[in-house]
């Protein structure tokens, strides 16, 4: 009886081990593949200069792209970041404390994206842009 407990137990163990092994192994990948753009933006006041107050990105969409992320925060002034789709505003955000949105777009994803970040020479923050 006791050989038969021992058995299943030693099974049962080797089970769970190699189960949680590999959700470990398969989480670590998703994050991995699902990221298809990032880019970070650091202001700082004294190195504004008039002529880089707006700037412009084009985003890379894949066919399994789902979400834009936008992450940022700012110590002083604020950051404006306008989402293009072909050329239209989709959607606009006002960077002046610490912030974290989602924007879907699992149903605009065969037309051209490009961020619009403006800042002010008052802007100091940090500002990340990631396509998931």
């Amino acid at each position: 009886m006791t050989v038969k407990k021992f058995l299943c137990l030693t099974l049962s163990l080797i089970i769970i081990l190699f189960s949680s092994s590999c959700s470990m192994k398969n989480d670590e990948n998703i994050e991995e593949k699902k990221v298809s753009f990032s880019s970070e933006f650091n202001f700082v006041k004294s190195e504004y200069e008039e002529k880089y107050n707006e700037i412009n990105k084009d985003l890379v969409i894949k066919e399994n792209s789902s979400v834009i992320l936008i992450s940022g925060d700012t110590s002083s002034g604020d950051i404006e970041v306008n989402l293009l789709y072909d050329g239209v505003i989709k959607e606009t955000y006002n960077i002046s404390k610490l912030t974290e949105e989602f924007f879907d777009i699992t149903e605009l994803k065969n037309g051209k994206w490009v961020v619009n970040i403006k800042i002010n020479k008052e802007t100091e923050g940090h500002l990340k842009i990631e396509v998931k």
